[in-house]
């Protein structure tokens, strides 16, 4: 006999209202600290489960991964069959077409790429000591000249404002938890389209100047251009390569922008790991700028990251869709519930995790990491699905990091209080305001 899954029972109503009060994730939080590793809330006719049980991951992304799938019609508003909203066939081929440059062994290639603008923001700080940057805004402009520059082969910092402005109405949009149909005209519906548009014009206006170029263009659009599946012979048309440039220009530079300024976040608030940083990277550079190369010995740096990665996931969560009916840890899951893994509790769970709201590197030494249960952590998803960049990510962080410690000291503003945006991803409510000291 299956168990009723225990929840809150304020009506739909009361549960918007307490998010907007709490914001998402401390919503999440204050609901498994009541009610346990997976609850129910009902808006309306909808049940929405919240887990963060890793058990019940591994049977969502393992056992029975076929019943769950990313039904996301919001996501797909945006970035159409791209690989993050894509399911089945078409899902495996374009994993199959796009994985080759994103192995580990490939994305070295986009060094330069990651290089140039990373030394072009180190050197428009370089005027600014002892004044205060908001981080946030700069790291995201260098991640978004990286991957225009790996995608396109082009340098898009001359669109930053329209981009930047263009991806924050999109994220305000699938963010939202009550909006009217987009068929109203309503002010925050205008926006959204507006900005659809602009990087919609943005995408096919360098597509167009690829035409016919593919063989002398080295970015992953002409990579794209040319690929075959190897195992039906088709390529991508062009609905296809403008959903899979959207995915990969929206989300390859956003979500590496906010890691880093958490990262940074985290070393302010703790000097000793700042130091011993420092070191590894004043001992593997010598006061260069880092090589691709260099990035496979910056050991620390990456447990760095990883460490940050566990305590501020950005995308803190994944939305499944349940296919049928089903049960899990004795509940009984319906079919066409909306499923929210959080992994975000999960990697801050003390059920996993010694002494879990530290920040500790040491936890990802390579070959001993401290033991864990199976999908405790998970900040580039798991499974199948798991992030095509990471590698890719991985490496533009190792970089930027080392080279920003070798000059620079960056300090939150005295008596900053530090918020969650009310976003699908993890962000910084108003930037992160830091001073610039140099080193």
């Amino acid at each position: 006999m299956t168990k009723v899954i225990p929840g809150p029972d304020i009506g739909s109503f009361g549960i918007w209202l307490q998010m907007r009060k709490v914001g998402p994730i401390q919503y999440c939080v204050d609901l498994t600290r009541k009610y346990g590793d997976i609850v129910q809330a009902r808006i309306g006719s909808h049940q929405m489960i919240l887990l963060s049980n890793p058990q019940h991951f591994r049977h969502i992304f393992i056992d029975n991964k076929d019943n769950y799938i990313k039904k996301n019609d919001k996501m797909k508003c945006v970035l159409g069959n791209g690989l993050l909203t894509s399911e089945g066939p078409l899902w495996r081929r374009q994993r199959r077409l796009l994985q080759p440059p994103f192995n580990p062994s490939a994305v070295g290639k986009f060094y330069e790429s990651i290089r140039i603008p990373t030394q072009e923001m180190l050197d428009r700080w370089e005027p600014l000591v002892g004044t205060t940057l908001n981080v946030n805004r700069y790291f995201s402009q260098a991640t978004m000249s990286a991957i225009g520059r790996a995608l396109f082969n082009r340098d898009l910092l001359g669109q930053d404002k329209m981009v930047r402005q263009s991806i924050t109405y999109v994220l305000e949009f699938l963010n939202s938890f009550m909006r009217l149909p987009l068929c109203i005209p309503t002010p925050g519906n205008l926006k959204f389209k507006k900005s659809m548009q602009n990087l919609d014009r943005l995408i096919s206006s360098v597509a167009d100047e690829y035409k016919g170029k593919e063989e002398e263009e080295s970015g992953l659009l002409s990579y794209m251009l040319r690929a075959k599946d190897p195992e039906t012979g088709e390529s991508m048309d062009a609905l296809q390569l403008r959903d899979e440039m959207l995915t990969i220009f929206t989300a390859g530079h956003e979500t590496t922008a906010q890691s880093l300024t958490w990262t940074f976040y985290l070393l302010d608030r703790n000097p000793e790991v700042l130091e011993r940083l420092r070191k590894e990277v004043t001992t593997v550079l010598d006061g260069r700028f880092p090589s691709a190369e260099d990035a496979r010995h910056l050991i620390y740096t990456q447990m760095v990251i990883e460490e940050s990665l566990r305590l501020y996931p950005v995308a803190w969560h994944v939305y499944k869709t349940s296919n049928k009916e089903d049960v899990i840890g004795g509940y009984r899951i319906p079919a066409n519930a909306s499923l929210v893994l959080c992994h975000y509790l999960t990697q801050r769970s003390a059920n996993f995790w010694k002494d879990p709201d530290s920040f500790i590197p040491e936890r990802f030494v390579p070959h001993a990491p401290e033991p864990r249960t199976d999908f405790s952590y998970f900040p580039f998803g798991t499974g199948s699905r798991f992030c095509l960049g990471s590698h890719f990510a991985m490496l533009e962080m190792k970089l930027m990091i080392a080279a920003v410690v070798q000059k620079y000291r960056l300090r939150l503003v005295q008596q900053q209080t530090v918020e969650f945006e009310h976003s699908i991803l993890l962000r910084p409510r108003n930037g992160m305001p830091m001073k610039l000291e140099r080193v």
